[in-house]
């Protein structure tokens, strides 16, 4: 039986007054928050005051307080547990599988066929019906977006991940808020310029990349290739992931003019700007079966040594040592550490390029013991920076003994 949440909640503010805070306490007690359809007023703001005592947004000092007693990882693991539970209070995180559960009961509907029992019990959360009006709610996640406004001083997409899910599937009194807060930050010049269009045009490019048939190669390079060289890297891409569902059609392109695969991806490769981004989104389009960069490497018009792989990836990783989070397209260091994981080698190499934080997680990834990656993982934990050092401990410590 579920526990009522006034329950939980009594629960939640006891292990946030415990002294020392106990990890297992409080990641127990944040797992099991269950949210009514209709929660209570009150108790919204009692589950967003204790969220925020973890993320301590006021900087009265309990974040310190956390780190010092459950450790930086525990703490970061907390304080990402936290903002989930107020950001999920914002948009309906489930509203893709609501989406298709309907249009799978439509289809079955409309060819007279019976509807699956699972369609109609979906063991999904409900929907929420926010019971605060918008000077309550703006109210409410102010200190967390005064929080993702302060960080884009170094991170100008800090907020593009919220903002998405908001605007997308966002509950009505959230979505307006968060849609004036994006509208101010382009009137005033915070972030990147231009960061709303981006998103209207990064819906547009993902309607497109699931064209069927493919655009035609001669538009592709009038629409598509122009906006490889934009300014914002959502536009870059959306354009991108476009391309490489077209190229995922073994007849693509369909103009003996246009670039093959591998001339495809040499130009994505050697982009002047946002070369990472372009590559991330081609395969993120490209990659139909969810194999990641094997994809790639099995496609059969890449065979016989026309094109290298690890060469290419060595070259994108050497000149692009950031890649921001994207909502509208895989990163390409996501694809890196799944493909690199077992292959310690090539991890070394990434060290030896100045990217070990992507060496980390292509070396932690595999949760036992890899062969040849303990020297790579001896080699991380001397790193300079305090969390890949740390992570890459932890990790010889539970898998290599």
């Amino acid at each position: 039986m579920t526990e009522p949440l006034q329950e939980t909640l009594a629960r939640f503010e006891t292990a946030l007054d415990a002294n020392p805070l106990d990890y297992d306490t409080l990641i127990t007690v944040i797992r099991d928050i269950e949210l009514p359809a209709s929660p209570d007023a009150d108790d919204l703001t009692r589950l967003f005051n204790c969220c925020y005592r973890i993320l301590d947004f006021d900087k009265k000092g309990f974040n310190a307080r956390l780190h010092e007693d459950v450790g930086n990882r525990r703490a970061g693991h907390l304080e990402a547990c936290a903002g989930e539970q107020i950001e999920c209070v914002m948009y309906d995180r489930n509203a893709q599988g609501r989406g298709w559960i309907k249009e799978r009961i439509a289809w079955h509907q409309e060819n007279e066929r019976e509807v699956p029992e699972d369609y109609l019990e979906a063991d999904l959360p409900p929907e929420l019906t926010i019971p605060w009006n918008e000077e309550t709610a703006r109210e409410r996640v102010r200190p967390l977006l005064d929080f993702w406004q302060n960080a884009l001083s170094d991170n100008p997409t800090a907020h593009f991940n919220l903002a998405w899910k908001v605007t997308h599937d966002g509950y009505p009194v959230f979505r307006s808020i968060m849609e004036d807060w994006m509208r101010d930050f382009d009137q005033r010049g915070i972030g990147l310029p231009g960061t709303m269009a981006a998103f209207r045009k990064a819906d547009e490019l993902l309607a497109l990349a699931e064209r069927d048939p493919p655009l035609p190669w001669l538009e592709c390079k009038r629409d598509l290739l122009p906006l490889l060289q934009d300014t914002h890297p959502m536009i870059v891409g959306g354009a991108a992931r476009a391309l490489g569902a077209f190229y995922s059609e073994d007849d693509y392109p369909d103009d003996p003019e246009a670039p093959d695969l591998r001339a495809m991806l040499e130009m994505l490769g050697d982009l002047k700007t946002h070369r990472a981004i372009a590559c991330g989104g081609f395969v993120c389009g490209f990659d139909i079966d969810y194999s990641g960069l094997y994809a790639l490497q099995s496609d059969s018009r890449l065979q016989g040594g026309v094109f290298a792989l690890d060469d290419w990836i060595l070259n994108i990783i050497t000149f692009d040592d950031y890649e921001p989070y994207l909502p509208n397209a895989q990163p390409i260091w996501f694809y890196i550490h799944e493909h690199y994981c077992a292959k310690p080698d090539m991890v070394m190499t990434f060290i030896d390029k100045g990217r070990s934080w992507l060496a980390m997680m292509c070396a932690t990834e595999v949760h036992e013991a890899v062969t040849g990656m303990k020297p790579v993982l001896e080699r991380l934990a001397q790193d300079t920076a305090p969390d890949i050092a740390e992570a890459a401990k932890q990790h010889l410590a539970e898998h290599y003994g």
